[in-house]
């Protein structure tokens, strides 16, 4: 049956959290503040029905302190700042998602309510998971934000957060018309690229090395840097790789760079996941190609012989055991790095498609399928991300 809803008092008081038309998740609380006390302290949940949507009364603790409603001079004079109240409350208690109200009690007296929105992970506790994700252009341009899951507040943290500006070095070649400083190189195109396509390959790099500063004192000191092609052109028309002809410049998805030439090409096409791509960045059997052209460059002019050898001898054992049949991984050394490099940032096919038949993406699947070559992998990057 419904519970009917008390009268309002006309004390000066505010149910801050939460606020009406917002959507909650994870731990959080019920808070706000109120002139007057006459105690206890209680609040219930509603569903849509206005039916109680938890048994019992959520006991709310007053008296907390709240030097902003004194600053504001909200209470008429009172002189103190001891007028809030407040509970922790884990909102997937509830048990499913949808619209509820919250309606706070001053001794059996109604005196704020709200309706909000509520979506969970589908129970009251998710334990035993770990989780991250990479916010690219967040919250200003030109940095990125990591959010980690944590599980005792049943949500995501920021982790780490990177002002990335390109520090100033001789590259190999001269830049054209657009430069972008976003990430550890310059990032170069034409006119008529956009330029959240040169901003997107600079944060890719910078998010594959934000463990390894030193890989990219390493690609500045060989002055590397990363062009855009645009959606009309293909990697042999950047000046940088204009002297290649044949099937490198058939190439859409790009080019990687070596010592003689530190360049990476990336595709426009790929990088804004434009529906013209050839490989479908954004959708379930799609990649990004752009990783896969870096993790070439990190690779032949970063990384140390002791390294590259380490990949050498890993692809052979991973032939040799019968991994990756029929992937594109196991055409060399180089493709096998880049490919794993790929499959780490969450940047392969998610799906088994043409030439990534097992269809294994992301650093969890890679653990589980191959865990000697995920340990190589891991021990080069430090730490993985979702690029997809």
């Amino acid at each position: 049956m419904k519970t009917a809803l008390a009268p309002t008092l006309a004390y000066s008081a505010v149910l801050g959290i939460p606020s009406s038309g917002l959507t909650y998740s994870g731990v959080g609380v019920i808070s706000g503040w109120k002139c007057e006390s006459n105690g206890p302290f209680i609040a219930h949940i509603y569903d849509e029905d206005m039916m109680l949507a938890w048994p019992t009364p959520i006991p709310l603790v007053y008296g907390t302190e709240r030097t902003d409603v004194r600053a504001n001079d909200q209470c008429l004079g009172n002189d103190h700042d001891n007028v809030g109240f407040v509970a922790i409350w884990n909102w997937g208690n509830l048990g499913s998602d949808g619209t509820y109200t919250a309606v706070v009690y001053d001794n059996g007296v109604e005196f704020g309510r709200s309706t909000f929105e509520v979506t969970s992970l589908g129970k009251g506790f998710v334990s035993g998971v770990n989780g991250e994700c990479t916010i690219l252009e967040f919250p200003t341009p030109g940095e990125t934000t990591t959010v980690e899951w944590n599980e005792s507040i049943q949500g995501f943290v920021v982790a780490k957060k990177i002002v990335e500006t390109t520090p100033d070095y001789e590259p190999y070649a001269p830049l054209l018309s657009q430069v972008s400083p976003t990430g550890p190189l310059f990032v170069t195109a034409t006119e008529g690229v956009e330029i959240s396509a040169l901003k997107e390959a600079g944060n890719i790099l910078s998010i594959m090395l934000r463990e390894r500063p030193g890989l990219s004192e390493i690609l500045r000191s060989a002055g590397a840097l990363t062009a855009v092609f645009s959606r009309d052109q293909n990697p042999c028309d950047l000046p940088y790789f204009s002297d290649l002809q044949g099937k490198p410049c058939q190439s859409p998805g790009g080019l990687g760079g070596v010592p003689l030439r530190p360049a990476t090409a990336c595709s426009e096409k790929n990088l804004l996941r434009l529906p013209e791509d050839e490989f479908l960045r954004g959708t379930p059997e799609g990649e990004n190609t752009c990783v896969h052209e870096l993790a070439h460059t990190i690779m032949n002019v970063a990384l140390m012989q002791t390294e590259r050898d380490a990949i050498q001898t890993r692809y052979e054992a991973a032939r040799e055991d019968g991994l990756w049949e029929g992937d594109f991984a196991l055409t060399n050394a180089d493709e096998f790095f880049a490919e794993m490099s790929q499959t780490y940032f969450c940047a392969n096919p998610e799906i088994p498609v043409f030439l990534h038949i097992h269809g294994i993406n992301c650093a969890n699947e890679l653990k589980s399928y191959d865990p000697t070559t995920f340990t190589l992998i891991d021990s080069i990057y430090g730490r993985s991300a979702d690029l997809r």
